[in-house]
């Protein structure tokens, strides 16, 4: 993971004027509340923000439900473009229907236009309707290029993005870990309770370890705790599986309360951009976890001190071992995980880079 004062020297750019921050998402869209809101609140970052509809997705469904919004969206979106801002930031996308168009009119209208994007992209490959609005590829690479900077959330992001931008910067997802109800009880639950916390999207990732998972079901009772959508069955696992709908709150204080928690994802082009933010998050609340070493999941383990796993006998074997595990051996792997996010992936490490990134203060010393 690259430090604070890695990469490129950033040109200061006068500060004095609002930052302006478009996205297709609103505060409950988990990507545009960790790389836009809350950086905006831990820095007092004077600030508009253009959310589009103002909801967690823009998934068809939830547009065809509000067709006036959304034509009332797409010209508000566009208007955006004529007050040519002093410094805007785009996160992700501006309107699921734009194919780069309307973010390179937002980027370029700007004095100084940025981009941040936290997830690969342009090698997404989902299918159907949303995938043909949004042409991910394209319009990736279009945001990219119509920027004066970028920020990406990590370095295989930032690798790509090279190739279309000469100004790019490694900022990775960051966590406030004094937000997060701190685990104290390293006593083992009976049954044992396994947690993974995520979209609806990111459920067919427990899939890939279901033979795993029902396997320590098998060995040990464990149960598997949900926090997330209530839509998606995982089949044979929901026998064991207890579902919690997702709020900000519940998110910050239910972790703790698990004994082992889990990010397997799928070792693709795709998945090796991601930034690992459910790891930070157990991390933000001391639970020892496993997950896939893929991308940016191979350095967050190694410094988090937790267990990699690719096959379902490496799954089992690592929850295994940490259930097995003497109490004393939880409870220190769960500060050293805690510590170790404090360090190097709160907002508090990232703040000043950001917060130069942007606009806001002159560039923070190599």
């Amino acid at each position: 993971m690259p430090s604070n004062n890695e990469g490129p020297t950033l040109f200061s750019v006068s500060s004095g004027y609002p930052l302006h921050a478009v996205s297709i998402y609103g505060r409950n869209g988990a990507s545009k509340r960790v790389r836009v809101f809350q950086w905006l609140e831990e820095t007092d970052t004077p600030s508009v923000v253009h959310d589009y509809l103002g909801g967690p997705n823009v998934r068809p469904g939830t547009i065809l439900r509000h067709p006036f919004q959304t034509l009332k969206a797409e010209a508000g979106q566009s208007r955006v473009a004529k007050l040519h801002a002093h410094r805007l930031l785009i996160h992700r996308e501006a309107s699921p229907f734009s194919r780069g168009g309307l973010e390179c009119r937002l980027l370029t209208s700007a004095e100084f236009g940025i981009y941040d994007f936290d997830d690969a992209l342009q090698w997404d490959e989902r299918k159907g309707l949303i995938g043909v609005l949004r042409s991910r590829y394209e319009k990736t690479i279009r945001s990219i290029s119509a920027a004066d900077r970028v920020i990406a959330g990590n370095d295989v992001l930032a690798e790509f993005a090279s190739s279309f931008c000469n100004d790019v910067v490694v900022i990775p997802s960051c966590v406030r870990p004094n937000s997060y109800t701190a685990k104290t009880d390293f006593e083992l639950h009976d049954p044992p309770l396994i947690g993974w916390i995520g979209t609806p999207g990111g459920e067919p990732y427990i899939m890939g370890i279901g033979k795993a998972l029902l396997e320590l079901n098998r060995r040990t009772g464990a149960r598997l705790q949900l926090i997330g959508g209530n839509k998606r069955s995982l089949g044979v696992l929901e026998e064991i599986v207890d579902r919690f709908t997702w709020t900000e709150a519940l998110g910050e204080q239910m972790l703790a309360s698990w004994d082992v928690g889990i990010m397997p994802i799928a070792d693709r082009q795709y998945e090796r951009g991601k930034c690992g933010y459910k790891l930070l998050q157990y991390a933000a609340s001391g639970l020892p976890s496993v997950a896939s070493p893929v991308g940016v999941n191979e350095a967050i383990c190694r410094d988090l001190g937790y267990s990699p796993a690719t096959s379902d006998d490496e799954w089992v074997q690592a929850i295994i071992a940490l259930v097995d595990a003497p109490t004393a051996t939880r409870r220190e792997l769960g500060k050293a995980a805690s510590e170790g996010v404090s360090s190097l992936y709160s907002y508090e490490t990232w703040r000043d880079r950001w917060l130069a990134a942007v606009g806001e203060s002159k560039s923070p010393e190599r």
